[in-house]
């Protein structure tokens, strides 16, 4: 069953999620410059081919303002039902898909406004003078005045194009299908469709250049507490690529609010993504490097995340499409090892956020099948995914060569 089918998704034992098995892809000679260049160029060949579905989007709730700790309550019951958001199912009404269809045809949401929840404004009319507000409250009321939204005119975004009919390569089972299609679709209404980091870098002052070194920094931070922790892949995806879609909307100001920032989309992605035992912040304090967050501080951050992202906190990722591109390849456990080590490589590198995730996702599974001289099964992955016109497949190939540093 595809990632989001009624069925959880059945997967092999593995050592670890961030791991690469050892000895694979060992005996692989290293990628030279023209098969990539000649995988780019046959990629830009393929015909286009369509697909029209309905997308969707999930939304996180919002804390308490009079809560002044982490007042979660865990269930009791012995057993846990493993969660992902690769795995839910979206049916739709026919009324939500007329209204998910006409919002993903306007393209990606590139917002340079952001309006606080009336929640957040009552704060500031409240009729009870003596009133105080609980210190998680208070620190999220300070944090939303350090917010400053972007006002840059918009910067040049990923190929925003509507999925046309053609013929090409698809999915033989017609669940598959369904669902990548609809992942597809969903995708467009993600709003990190642009490498953001060109614009900090272009600010004036050191703070753009802050938010480079610290995004790389909270990337490292979010994959090694992932595996302290013991989370899933997809929990290091999305707490990334909620940083990224935060960073694109605006920011705060300070290397210590910039981590903070990092530690909330972690700690709210593992709330989505992990079993009921993660939901909630159990630690009373995060150290990055010589930092400590307080409990408090997260649960304040958290929140402005959501309000930022309008609550609207699921990302689609560069992970959700690695199931159907390795399906499309039949690949081994050595292609499969390979291509899901290359995509978390991936996150370290800014120029990705230029491409749609499913163009990463393909990407990297086609360099995964040219490490192992699978070049049928690097065909067969651009076939299936080249649905568009002017597809960036092929820039998105040669933006990701360095991965093949990797893949040898």
């Amino acid at each position: 069953m595809p990632p989001t089918m009624l069925a959880s998704v059945p997967t092999r034992p593995r050592s670890h999620p961030f791991r690469r098995r050892r000895g694979a892809a060992a005996a692989a000679p290293p990628l030279l410059p023209d098969q990539i260049a000649a995988a780019a160029a046959a990629a830009a060949k393929r015909p286009a081919e369509s697909s029209t579905s309905a997308s969707s989007c999930f939304h996180s709730e919002v804390i308490s303002a009079t809560s002044t700790t982490c007042p979660e309550q865990l269930a009791n019951d012995a057993e846990t039902t493993a969660y992902s958001s690769a795995r839910e199912d979206l049916t739709l009404s026919e009324t939500e898909e007329e209204e998910e269809e006409e919002e993903v045809r306007s393209g990606p949401c590139i917002c340079t406004d952001c309006s606080f929840s009336p929640l957040h404004e009552s704060s500031s009319s409240s009729d009870d003078d003596n009133a105080v507000p609980s210190p998680t409250f208070s620190l999220f009321l300070a944090l939303a005045e350090q917010f400053v939204p972007f006002t840059h005119p918009k910067t040049p975004t990923a190929t925003d194009v509507a999925l046309q009919a053609g013929e090409g390569k698809r999915f033989e089972d017609l669940d598959n299908e369904v669902s990548y299609e609809r992942f597809r679709r969903r995708e467009r209404r993600g709003v990190v469709a642009r490498d953001y980091i060109e614009v900090y870098s272009s600010m004036l002052g050191s703070y753009g250049r802050a938010v480079v070194e610290q995004r790389v920094v909270m990337v490292n931070w979010i994959m090694e507490h992932s595996q302290a922790m013991k989370l899933q892949p997809e929990t290091v995806f999305m707490g990334i690529g909620l940083m990224d879609r935060f960073l694109t909307r605006g920011y705060v100001k300070g290397s210590r609010n910039l981590q903070l920032l990092g530690i909330a989309c972690t700690t709210l992605a593992t709330r989505i993504e992990e079993n009921q035992p993660y939901n909630c912040i159990l630690q009373k304090a995060f150290k990055v490097g010589i930092n400590t967050y307080s409990r408090s501080e997260v649960v304040a951050m958290e929140w402005l995340v959501q309000e930022v992202l309008d609550f609207q906190c699921f990302v689609t990722t560069t992970h959700h499409f690695l199931w159907f591109y390795l399906k499309a390849a039949n690949a081994d456990d050595r292609v499969e090892d390979l291509a899901k080590y290359l995509a978390l490589l991936s996150l370290l590198d800014h120029k990705h956020l230029s491409f749609w995730p499913s163009t990463v996702a393909a990407a990297v599974v086609a360099l995964a099948c040219l490490a192992t001289n699978n070049e049928s099964s690097c065909h067969l992955v651009m076939e299936t995914h080249m649905r568009t016109k002017n597809d960036d497949l092929p820039e998105c190939l040669m933006s990701l060569e360095w991965l093949t540093n990797y893949a040898s």
